[in-house]
């Protein structure tokens, strides 16, 4: 079809269509077809009816593939730079009015034109109609055209930037937004803004991170980026920022469209939501209250396992994670409101949602449950996505809101009859508003002046005083208290009062919700107990913080010169057999001694200080209780060692007699140790520390005795110290180890067996004796673990040495227990056991020693563990017999295989006849109970000689050899076979 044939045809189509007067049917044809102009008819329905070929031309259509089609489908651009043209035009026709705008359009082969849109409305006889002329722009003309038309068609606030960051267009809502006018903003550059730009943190951006300029310098997009903006007026705006580079053709540089949208409100809704979430988690941690994660797009509902357990039912049975299966068991009515609530939360109408429903346990009753919930993000195209709260089980609440209304009653009588004061104050208007019987009981005024602020002011202007003070630091603090204060009542009554107090929000109006309580008693009896903190509670003596304080106020007149009565002395008592007391009568019987103890030492010091004050002295004696059964006395004017032990001896003399306890006499002797003053103590306390040291010396040398602190005394308690503080640090290590000692058969002259003897090589003090280091490891309990790695060491070298010559090798090995190994039986059993199974050694190789003292400590308990160690197949041995309170007959009870004679029975056993009888008798008892005499301490061949004529079968001493490394044994044992060959 050519152009003017097609023309014609679609003309007459249209006017036909359109009813067009016939007049103008002839006529128009001619003229428009002509224009250079594009131009072009609308029907009724916005549709192209006719076009001209200057429209085919300008906007690459032809005629088939534009009639009939929505001028809005054929102009409106969707454009890669900036908002869609369709909008505008959609806009232009709804309103029915002729106008004129710019538009861009892109035609079908790619190339985008810029036209002058000029729209018509006619009005014909046939109905509604348009005329559309197209002019196409160039040049300058178009560039400002272009962007004018791109901003104008922005719903968005749009600015246009030229590559240099110089602002050229900007539409209406840009200003509106950014509360700036076309002087202040065409033609400022991106570095000199009349508004302060900041991130997503608040942080001042610099020029350079704006996204504007990271946009233009990179050439590519910048989406989405949220900043903060102070405006020129003060106010704080977050925006987000679209900057998209605008291609002007392939010579001319790209300038940069950027749309900014205020997300304020969104923004601080998602810190509020994030800030909220944070604190909800946080309180929600170890609660009953269950949370949720709705997806209210997809239907996604994620609830944790209190849910499923507040429902009667297990995680499993509510699957999948749905709202279905949770609507599944809401009630009816619930699940109508339920949607309302939800619609109203999504379209911000409400902040939260928040429900109260009813959801069906398993059991089949109706559980209450609050749900409470707040959306948290949308789609990109704004509907509602996710949604995050909590479910709480308020059923009993529920059943507790009708017990609430029955006991409000009770609840004000509670109020009325609390015991201490209760008041309510509106701050705002500084008017009391409730007061409680036991307030006015407090200030002595009734409620009436109390509430009434004329009646307050004229009646009892001190207590309005005193509230004025607590608002103003309520006011500053929100809070008050505890505050004390002491209050003179219109009675004349001092009341010391503690008041508290909190703000707290009723009604929107800010109230001070005090209490007062009467502390009066309370005070009076903190000064009883100030003044009983002195005294020991049980003796009424002075108690270990006064007798401090005491000695130091006299150690400092005695340092500085000034004492009324020169020279210190402290006594550190410690009674002896206090703890049998305990142990057999009971604390309270130990009690009542302890009263005893201090009567007759306050009266004892009551007699020395009179006695000083008799011959004109100024000497004090302040006797006092540490703890336990431990007593000091402070005694001043004492600067001489024989005074002090005379003193000393005095109070032992006053304490010797026997004290009455449950109606029964009872001895018991005191150990006192005795401090003097002397220049250069560091302090008081230093005192007590030399007469304790003292005191234990006492007790050493046999108790009921004084002994004055000296020099020697610390250095001697400082090694035991260091040996304490060493001999943990020593065990596993090469310092404790065992020498080992022959026991020797008489008539054959043959070693069988060896005595497992504990040394120790002290890194810093050398060689320790075992008397001195193995009763320090009593003490502190150590004993035990050292017991332990005896044996199995022992048991190990008996192993080594019959490895090497079985032949000659002891055939016993004798290791020593100690009292405390004695006294934790069944661990000593798992201990002996457990040497024997590691080191593999047959229980007949091992000889356990006990001594003679041990045993008749408490005879049927030992005959117990013997028994026991017996059934193990082991040796027992009692060491050192003679030296303890056994007798010969008391051997018979007791099942031991070897008895070994301590060495004081070789004293003068060749010289003296009666020592030899003595010595004959009891080998002679212990042989014949079936036991093996072995004696201890054999030095010399006549002893020997002596030790064979009177029937005994083993000896052991250092005639024999001394106790030996363990690899010298085996030479010992080959020397002693040889010698019997």
């Amino acid at each position: 079809m050519n152009a003017p044939l097609a023309l014609e045809t679609t003309w007459l189509a249209a006017a036909e269509r359109m009813a067009m007067a016939p007049a103008l049917v002839a006529a128009l044809p001619q003229v428009l077809g002509q224009w250079r102009h594009a131009f072009a008819l609308l029907d009724a329905a916005d549709s192209l009816a006719w076009v001209n070929p200057a429209w085919c031309q300008l906007t690459g259509y032809s005629v088939d593939e534009v009639l009939g089609r929505s001028l809005v489908d054929v102009l409106g651009w969707d454009s890669d730079a900036g908002a869609p043209t369709a909008p505008r035009l959609k806009q232009v026709l709804a309103e029915q009015q002729s106008q004129q705008l710019t538009l861009g359009l892109r035609r079908p082969d790619g190339v985008r034109v810029w036209s002058r849109v000029e729209l018509q409305r006619l009005a014909d006889g046939g109905g509604a109609r348009w005329a559309v002329s197209l002019f196409e722009l160039s040049g300058e003309a178009l560039d400002t055209a272009a962007w004018q038309a791109l901003i104008e068609s922005s719903a968005d606030a749009t600015i246009v930037w030229d590559d240099g960051g110089v602002a050229r267009q900007a539409n209406d809502a840009a200003y509106a937004l950014l509360g700036v006018d076309a002087q202040q903003l065409l033609g400022c550059t991106l570095d000199a803004l009349p508004w302060r730009v900041s991130d997503d943190e608040g942080q001042a951006l610099d020029s350079d991170w704006l996204p504007e300029v990271v946009a233009l310098q990179s050439g590519q997009g910048v989406l989405d980026a949220t900043v903060g903006v102070q405006l020129p007026d003060g106010r704080q705006r977050w925006l987000l920022v679209q900057a998209q580079p605008l291609s002007r053709g392939p010579q001319a540089p790209a300038w940069l469209s950027v749309r900014y949208q205020d997300v304020t409100e969104q923004h601080n809704r998602r810190t509020d939501l994030d800030r909220q979430r944070r604190r909800l988690m946080s309180a929600l941690e170890g609660s009953q209250i269950s949370t949720f994660e709705w997806n209210v797009d997809t239907g996604e509902l994620h609830f944790d396992e209190r849910a499923a357990q507040i429902v009667g039912r297990s995680p499993e049975e509510m699957w999948p994670p749905t709202v279905d299966v949770w609507r599944r068991i809401t009630h009816p009515d619930d699940d109508a409101t339920q949607g309302v609530l939800l619609q109203a939360h999504f379209s911000g109408e409400t902040e939260y949602f928040e429900q109260e429903l009813q959801l069906q346990h398993a059991d089949g009753s109706w559980r209450w449950v609050r749900d409470r919930g707040r959306l948290s993000t949308r789609t990109t195209d704004g509907r509602p996505e996710w949604m995050y709260g909590t479910r709480e089980d308020i059923t009993a609440k529920k059943t507790a809101e009708v017990a609430a209304a029955r006991d409000h009653a009770l609840l004000q009588a509670l109020f009325d009859l609390a015991p201490i004061g209760i008041q309510l104050i509106d701050l705002t208007m500084s008017r009391p508003l409730l007061a409680n019987t036991a307030l006015e009981r407090i200030l002595g005024e009734s409620a009436q002046v109390l509430l009434e602020p004329e009646l307050l002011s004229e009646a009892v202007p001190r207590w309005e005083a005193q509230l004025q003070h607590w608002y103003n630091e309520v006011v500053l603090n929100d809070r008050l208290g505890p505050s004390q204060t002491e209050y003179l009542r219109g009675d004349g009554a001092r009341v010391n009062l503690v008041a508290h107090g909190v703000r707290v929000n009723v009604a929107s109006r800010d109230h001070l919700w005090l209490t007062v309580q009467d502390v009066t008693a309370e005070r009076a009896m903190e000064l009883q107990l100030r003044t009983a903190a002195s005294q020991d509670k049980l003796t009424g003596l002075a108690n270990r913080a006064s007798l401090l304080r005491e000695l130091q106020q006299a150690f400092d007149r005695q340092t500085a010169g000034v004492s009324d009565a020169p020279g210190l002395c402290v006594y550190f008592l410690d009674f002896d057999r206090f703890k049998l007391i305990n142990d057999t009568l009971g604390h309270d019987a130990g009690d009542e001694l302890l009263r005893g103890i201090a009567q007759r030492l306050r009266e004892a010091c009551a007699d020395k200080t009179a006695a000083s004050r008799a011959a004109g002295g100024h000497a004090q004696w302040l006797p006092s209780r540490l703890g336990g059964d431990e007593f000091v006395v402070l005694a001043s004017g004492i600067s001489q060692v024989d005074d002090a032990m005379r003193h000393a001896q005095d109070l032992l003399e006053a304490l010797a007699a026997p004290y009455t306890v449950r109606q029964q006499p009872f001895h018991s002797s005191a150990s006192i140790g005795v401090a003097i003053w002397q220049p250069g103590l560091d302090d008081g306390e230093s005192l007590v520390h030399n007469a304790d040291i003292a005191m234990y010396e006492a007790k050493r040398r046999g108790r009921r005795c004084a002994v004055p602190f000296d020099a020697e005394m610390r250095e001697s308690i400082s090694r035991s110290v260091q040996i304490e503080h060493a001999v943990g640090s020593a065990l596993g290590t090469s310092q404790l180890y065992f020498a080992y000692q022959p026991i020797v058969d008489l008539d054959s002259g043959r070693v069988t067996s060896a005595e497992a003897l504990l040394r120790w090589q002290h890194p810093q003090l050398g060689a320790l004796s075992p008397a001195e280091f193995i009763p320090i490891a009593e003490e502190c309990g150590l004993i035990v673990e050292i017991g332990e790695w005896g044996l199995l060491e022992a048991c190990r070298q008996w192993a080594v040495w019959h490895q090497e010559a079985p032949d000659i090798a002891p055939a016993l090995i004798s290791v020593n227990l100690s009292r405390v190994q004695l006294s934790q039986g069944e661990r000593l059993l798992k201990a002996v056991s457990h040497a024997l199974r590691e080191s593999a050694v047959p229980p007949s190789a091992l000889q356990l020693e006990l001594t003679e003292r041990e045993v008749m400590r408490d005879v049927a308990s030992a005959r117990e563990l013997m028994l026991k160690l017996k059934a193990l197949g082991v040796t027992l041995a009692m060491d050192d017999f003679g030296t303890g309170a056994s007798s010969l007959g008391s051997l018979r009870a007791m099942p031991f295989d070897v008895i070994k004679i301590d060495k004081s029975f070789m004293t003068d056993l060749c010289v003296d006849p009666q020592a030899m009888t003595v010595a004959h008798a009891t080998i002679n008892v212990i042989e014949n109970l079936g036991m093996t005499s072995v004696a201890e301490g054999v030095e010399e061949a006549v002893e020997v000689a002596a030790l064979q004529a009177i029937g005994c079968r083993f000896g052991q001493g250092y005639w024999f050899a001394r106790p030996q490394p363990p690899q010298n044994i085996l030479s010992v044992c080959k020397e002693r076979a040889i010698v019997a060959r």
